[in-house]
C-alpha cells in the first residue's frame, strides 16, 4: 500500500554508490512485494507499478527485467539464515573473512544443516548524519526520587545468605570484545532472569544463567560443593580448593526481558558471554558450547 502523497525516494541509478549495490536494489524490492502479494497476479500488477517508479529514477529496462524474472522464478525459502549488518567500505573483506573461516561453523553438528556452504550477507542503510544529529523522538526525563534513583550495577540485596557471595560492581572486565563492560541495570540478588558469572579465586569463570531468584542459584553451587555434587563447579572447586566456598564470588551481569521466549534469550545470552569470556574448558568452567539457541 502506497499514500497519494508518498514519493518516489528509490535511490537514483546514478547515485555515487558501488554498481552491484544499485543493481541489488531492484531484486530486493521486487523480491519484497513478491513476499507481500498473496497471488501472482497481485504481484505482477504491484511489480509494473514498481517498474515505472525505478524508471524514473533512472534504471534500465534490462536491469529492471532481469531482477523481476529473478523474482517470479525464486521460490521461497524460510529456512536461510543472513548475516545482517551495517553497510561499510570494508564489507568485501569481510565476506572473504566470512569465506575463509566458514568451515569453523559448519564443524557445528546443528548449526550445519542450516547455514549453507557459504555465507549469506544482507546489508543495511549505515546511520548517516542525519540520524546522529537529529532526534525524532521526544524524550522526557522523570522526576528523581531516591526510590527511583538507582545506579546500575550488581549489588546485595542486604538481606539473604547468598549477598556473602555476590561481588558489588558497576563493571566487569575481562571480556575480549569490550576490555571494560559497564552494567546498565540494577541488579541484586533478588533478580529473576540473569546472566551471571562465577569467578574463583584462582581466576577460572564459570558462565550461567537463572530463570529464577539470582541468590537460590547461588545457594544452589554453595549445595553443589558441600555436597560434593558432579558439576563443574563442584568438581573443581573440591578438587583444587578443598570445598572452601568462600573461593566462589558471584557478578549478575545482564537481566532478560520478561518477553517472549524467556528461555530462548537466556540460552542465546548464556552463548554470547561464554564466548566472549573464553570460559569453555580448560579455560573455563564451563563444559560445553552449542549455536543451537540462535537457529
Amino acid at each position: 500500500y502506497r499514500k497519494d502523497t508518498g514519493t518516489n525516494n528509490l535511490l537514483h541509478a546514478k547515485s555515487q554508490h558501488p554498481n552491484n549495490f544499485i543493481q541489488g536494489i531492484p531484486t530486493g524490492q521486487y523480491l519484497r512485494i513478491k513476499r507481500i502479494c498473496i497471488t501472482t497476479e497481485e504481484f505482477k500488477i504491484e511489480a509494473k507499478k514498481l517498474y515505472d517508479r525505478f524508471k524514473d529514477r533512472g534504471y534500465s529496462h534490462n536491469c529492471l527485467k532481469k531482477a523481476y524474472q529473478r523474482a517470479l522464478e525464486k521460490e521461497e525459502n524460510t529456512k536461510v539464515v543472513r548475516l545482517i549488518g551495517d553497510y561499510n567500505l570494508e564489507h568485501k573483506d569481510i565476506y572473504q573473512i566470512l569465506c575463509k573461516h566458514w568451515h569453523i561453523l559448519e564443524q557445528d553438528r546443528d548449526l550445519r544443516k542450516i547455514i549453507g556452504n557459504k555465507p549469506q550477507v544482507t546489508y543495511r542503510r549505515s546511520k548517516n548524519l542525519r540520524d546522529k544529529l537529529v532526534q525524532s523522538h521526544f524524550t522526557h526525563s522523570g522526576k528523581s526520587t531516591w526510590l527511583s534513583n538507582r545506579n546500575n550495577g550488581c549489588y546485595r540485596c542486604g538481606d539473604c545468605l547468598a549477598c556473602l557471595f555476590v561481588i558489588k560492581t558497576t563493571i566487569f572486565l575481562g571480556r575480549e570484545d569490550i576490555a571494560k563492560y559497564s552494567i546498565k541495570q540494577f541488579i541484586n540478588c533478588k533478580m529473576r532472569g540473569v546472566i551471571y558469572v562465577m569467578e574463583c579465586k584462582c581466576g577460572k569463570r564459570y558462565v550461567g544463567k537463572s530463570k529464577r531468584e539470582f541468590r537460590r542459584r547461588i545457594l544452589e553451587h554453595g549445595g553443589d560443593v558441600r555436597h560434593k555434587r558432579n558439576t563443574s563447579i563442584a568438581n573443581h572447586n573440591n578438587e583444587l580448593h578443598n570445598g572452601n566456598t568462600g573461593a566462589m564470588k558471584f557478578t549478575a551481569n545482564k537481566p532478560t526481558t520478561r518477553i517472549g521466549d524467556i528461555d530462548r534469550k537466556l540460552l542465546q545470552s548464556e552463548a554470547k558471554w561464554i564466548y566472549w569470556l573464553n570460559s569453555k574448558s580448560p579455560n573455563g568452567l564451563n563444559e560445553g558450547f552449542t549455536f543451537t539457541p540462535f537457529l
